[in-house]
């Protein structure tokens, strides 16, 4: 073999090597960590529970109030955040329905979305949170957010009106309010009046 050869195979013999090594390295060397980030912490949702023996209800009521309920809820956490639990039960003694801002409500004669989506209105502090009549003024609201929400939908002259129990329009205060559109809406006021109030949790 000659000295050309000697070297021809030297310098391929190097290479061979070097190839080797970084396979080596390359299956030794540990992954690069992927970053991490902490998941978004979701906001609180409503939520509710039947309460005072639901089992013994009749089975039609309990079936009506959790459909009713179930879709209201949904279109709540949907369109807002409203971090509160609520407690549902069935009240034969009660004319209508009725809530409380404690998260409490009451089926009675009257069972269906449309009043579910006005009865969470009351628990989330329509009509029943103690700052509620500082923002009434000659039958009006005066709190910008709800105002605003208001005129958002209806244009700049629209006017809100209030009572010691209720708004309107959007309040859903008879069937006759009721529908999509109305209802998405209300649950937007709901949200823009709980500004107003000052209520945060």
């Amino acid at each position: 073999m000659t000295s050309r050869s000697i070297a021809r195979w030297t310098c391929l013999l190097a290479a061979f090597a070097g190839i080797a090594a970084s396979a080596v390295n390359a299956e030794t060397k540990p992954p690069a960590a992927e970053p991490t980030t902490s998941p978004a912490t979701k906001p609180a949702a409503l939520t509710y529970r039947l309460s005072g023996n639901p089992d013994e209800w009749p089975a039609d009521k309990r079936e009506r109030i959790v459909k009713a309920m179930d879709a209201a809820v949904a279109l709540y956490n949907e369109h807002g955040t409203f971090p509160k639990k609520i407690t549902v039960q069935y009240s034969p003694g009660t004319p209508t329905a009725d809530g409380n801002y404690n998260g409490n409500i009451r089926f009675g004669g009257q069972i269906g979305y449309r009043t579910a989506l006005h009865e969470l209105g009351h628990t989330l502090g329509i009509g029943t949170h103690p700052r509620w009549g500082e923002f009434i003024k000659d039958g009006k609201w005066t709190g910008e957010h709800a105002l605003a929400q208001l005129r958002e939908f209806d244009g700049p002259d629209a006017v809100l009106h209030a009572d010691r129990m209720h708004f309107w329009p959007y309040g859903l205060n008879f069937d006759r309010e009721g529908g999509d559109v109305n209802s998405v809406r209300h649950v937007k006021m709901v949200a823009a009046f709980r500004r107003d109030l000052g209520i945060t949790e």
